[in-house]
């Protein structure tokens, strides 16, 4: 792990920019256990699940800091739960009112008893997104004693017995594109 030494942010949050409700998903708010405050190391942390009208969740993890101490993977966050990764590979989002697209990994999963989760994760500074753990490192080099706010963006759903693989991604990935625009402004970016 590499310590990076990054100064305190002055930048203000704003987590209400994280709408709750998106295209009919109605968004509330969970509690942070001790033992994931414990393990972050974070300013502020929102997670949030969604559910449409069929009962179908998506959930969220903004994980907001100005001194990451290291890098964080999708990798060791889901191996470290227990979850078995089956693949993983990029995608691009193409978020609305954004000119450039956004990097994004995505991460399927499978848990004891078989069950099934797909991730999808993001870094997001203002100096652009990325899923690429030598450019996360990069950009919070780039970042250091400047304060800079930056936050680690995840979104995962399981895959029901009626829904495929690719249409959970799917979903995921046009969840993420409407999010983000909300993401970055609650960076004050």
């Amino acid at each position: 792990m590499y310590e990076l030494g990054l100064a305190a942010s002055d930048a203000p949050l704003n987590l209400e920019a994280v709408p709750r409700e998106v295209n009919g998903w109605r968004g509330t708010d969970r509690p942070v256990s001790a033992a994931q405050l414990a393990q972050l190391e974070r300013e502020a942390t929102l997670l949030r699940t969604y559910k449409n009208e069929v009962g179908v969740e998506v959930s969220i993890a903004v994980v907001y800091s100005s001194r990451w101490k290291g890098l964080h993977s999708a990798e060791s966050c889901l191996t470290g739960a227990g979850w078995a990764i089956v693949r993983q590979y990029p995608v691009t989002l193409h978020p609305p009112g954004e000119s450039s697209p956004a990097a994004a990994t995505v991460v399927e999963t499978k848990g004891k008893g078989g069950r099934e989760m797909v991730e999808l994760y993001l870094f997001v500074n203002k100096r652009g997104t990325t899923a690429n753990w030598s450019d996360q490192f990069w950009m919070l080099l780039k970042s250091r004693g400047k304060g800079e706010m930056a936050c680690h963006f995840i979104l995962n759903q399981y895959v029901r017995p009626e829904d495929t693989t690719e249409a959970v991604v799917e979903n995921l990935r046009r969840f993420a594109e409407q999010l983000l625009p909300s993401v970055r402004r609650s960076l004050g970016a």
